[in-house]
């Protein structure tokens, strides 16, 4: 008898999709000004909020979501 095992991992074309996925959105931060890109990944990646983002970098809540927003967008 054949036994059909499966590791329930991810298929080759689906890991270079995703590898693929990944170089673009590094290329899209990369090319994202600092203050964009870093109010985006403080939000996003290391969770802090946008008032917190708003006191350690000196602008306003405002410009804090602005950047988000704009990052968002350029990574759709």
């Amino acid at each position: 008898d054949d036994v059909e095992l499966r590791c329930g991992g991810a298929t080759p074309d689906q890991t270079l999709e995703a590898q693929e996925k990944l170089g673009r959105a590094t290329d899209v931060l990369a090319s994202l000004k600092p203050a964009t890109r870093d109010a985006f990944l403080l939000h996003r990646v290391h969770g802090y909020s946008h008032a917190e983002i708003a006191a350690a970098t000196g602008v306003s809540v405002s410009m804090v979501e602005k950047h988000v927003m704009a990052a968002v967008a350029a990574l759709r």
